[in-house]
């Protein structure tokens, strides 16, 4: 079963959860190995996210500065966030940020859970990208849980059990946090007709302009 909805709490212990992130975890840090022991087939392509991924021109899931309902107050501080972040992915590449074929959307509902067992669905925003991302991907929506830091830390203990992560990976989650948030601002907005989006809207909005305004305050 999934391991939950975007919207619930989840349904487990403390206990229950370090388990079930570490063996996350564990299946993070395999993929990447996979993923990096793989000989890629000529002419294989994926998009990318990297720098033009996130805050370039044409970001893969939107320009989520132009979506709709902003003032022009939230606009700036997007904008303005958006060239700190590139400047920061920037960094990143010329430092040797972990960098190759990443899955990209370890949302709760792409997470099977079998007893401890974990399993990964839904690839088809898979891409080249930072390894972290991934990290990002499966903590964003467990910001808000009780248990948030016995969540992060069990997720990096089960992914070093299996691969080295630098501290210089780690110390770049807050950014590719912020950057999630950006993306699915973008992903939202041009999804304004489905059910349930415009409800969820105001909310989306919110928890990405304070991403961005704490993002800003944490680069000043």
């Amino acid at each position: 079963t999934p391991l939950g909805n975007s919207v619930d709490q989840l349904a487990y212990t403390m206990a229950e959860l370090e388990i079930l992130f570490f063996n996350l975890g564990n299946t993070i840090a395999n993929l990447h190995a996979l993923s990096d022991d793989w000989e890629i087939p000529l002419g294989f392509q994926r998009h990318a996210w990297d720098r033009d991924g996130f805050v370039g021109q044409a970001p893969f899931w939107g320009a989520f500065w132009n979506a709709r309902d902003l003032s022009s107050g939230d606009r700036n501080t997007l904008l303005a966030a958006r060239q700190k972040a590139g400047a920061s992915l920037d960094a990143l590449r010329l430092a040797g940020a972990d960098y190759g074929l990443i899955h990209a959307d370890f949302v709760r509902q792409n997470i099977l859970v079998s007893g401890s067992d974990v399993r990964i669905i839904d690839f088809d925003d898979s891409g080249f990208g930072y390894r972290m991302y991934d990290f990002a991907t499966a903590l964003v929506k467990n910001r808000a849980e009780p248990h948030y830091d016995a969540i992060k830390q069990s997720l990096f203990k089960g992914y070093r059990d299996k691969r080295y992560l630098s501290e210089l990976d780690e110390q770049s989650l807050d950014l590719f946090l912020t950057l999630r948030d950006f993306a699915y601002l973008g992903w939202m907005d041009a999804r304004r007709g489905e059910p349930g989006v415009e409800e969820r809207m105001p909310d989306i909005r919110t928890a990405t302009l304070n991403a961005a305004e704490n993002f800003l305050a944490s680069q000043s």
